[in-house]
């Protein structure tokens, strides 16, 4: 199923620019922790006099606790589907462990598990809240119980850890983290703004010089903290891209598993990429191993865009 699904896969392993899930998930997060704590001040509210409008103002918070969990609830719906398709397509890589110490494929597994069982338990909780409002305690100032709030925030202690496996899988594994540029050794320039969808039709043209700006929220989540692990090479149709910086366009001919494997293996540096004329046609090695061949015309300006993807 995994290989069907990654047929069409783009620079992040997804048939789409940005992952989905992690941006998603905060919508999610964001709905319910604020259903629970409205729910929380309701409860804890006590007004100082009898007036009507004391008591609206404590219903106001029974309201906002209601709308946000069930807004909270729906829109979980998507954020499952789409955590649920995003790990399918997940290959996290074996050599990697988190903070906690464990593997990355441990760490999606949990993740993975622990969101469908949070998500049925929204749900549960949704039912209870709902039957709350309009049948059990309608005709009640206080609208929810004790036992209720105390639940909720215990969810709320649940979903935290489980947003912690989430961000172990982004920053230590480096699964769907973002489209990542930049290197650890990465300068202030490559902040700068770059095309997400560059014209390919003729990888060995130079690019235009980008000039650095100041990083704004959008940067942010564009270009990530430089703590974040190395872009990987990937294949986008017959382009070669590491990161989302396209490469090179290869032949038809190009054994694109070996090459990625290969090129994927560990972190290289620029001048482990080498170039061999001494055959009938150019070699271009990697840490003195064979990887390319090209043509001679060719060679030189394939081996420079190689090198220049490190530098």
């Amino acid at each position: 199923m995994r290989h069907l699904l990654m047929s069409s896969v783009g620079l992040n392993q997804l048939p789409y620019s940005f992952p989905l899930h992690p941006s998603l998930v905060h919508f999610t997060i964001g709905l319910f922790i604020t259903a629970i704590l409205a729910d929380l001040f309701g409860v804890l509210y006590r007004p100082k006099s009898v007036q009507d409008q004391a008591q609206v103002e404590r219903l106001n918070f029974f309201d906002i606790g209601w709308w946000n969990l069930l807004m909270a609830t729906m829109f979980t719906v998507a954020t499952v589907a789409v955590g649920i398709y995003e790990i399918v397509l997940a290959k996290p890589p074996e050599n990697l462990t988190t903070a906690w110490g464990l593997s990355g494929e441990l760490t999606m597994h949990l993740h993975g598990i622990s969101g469908i069982i949070l998500f049925g338990i929204m749900i549960a909780l949704t039912v209870w809240r709902g039957l709350q409002r309009y049948r059990w305690r309608r005709t009640k100032s206080q609208q929810v119980s004790r036992k209720y709030v105390m639940v909720g925030v215990l969810v709320v202690g649940l979903m935290s850890i489980q947003g912690i496996l989430g961000s172990h899988l982004a920053h230590d594994i480096g699964i769907h983290n973002t489209a990542a540029i930049g290197r650890s050794s990465v300068t202030q320039s490559a902040l700068a703004p770059v095309q997400l969808q560059p014209n390919i039709s003729d990888p060995l043209a130079p690019h235009p010089p980008s000039l650095a700006k100041s990083r704004t929220i959008s940067d942010s989540m564009v270009y990530p903290p430089l703590n974040l692990p190395d872009p990987k090479f990937a294949q986008v149709e017959q382009t070669l891209y590491y990161g989302v910086s396209p490469i090179l366009r290869l032949p038809d001919s190009t054994d694109w598993i070996a090459l990625l494997e290969r090129l994927n293996q560990r972190s290289w540096r620029a001048d482990q990429f080498k170039l061999d004329r001494s055959g009938e046609s150019a070699l271009i090695t990697l840490a003195g191993q064979p990887l390319l061949h090209a043509d001679r015309s060719l060679a030189t300006a394939w081996l420079h865009k190689l090198q220049q993807a490190f530098l």
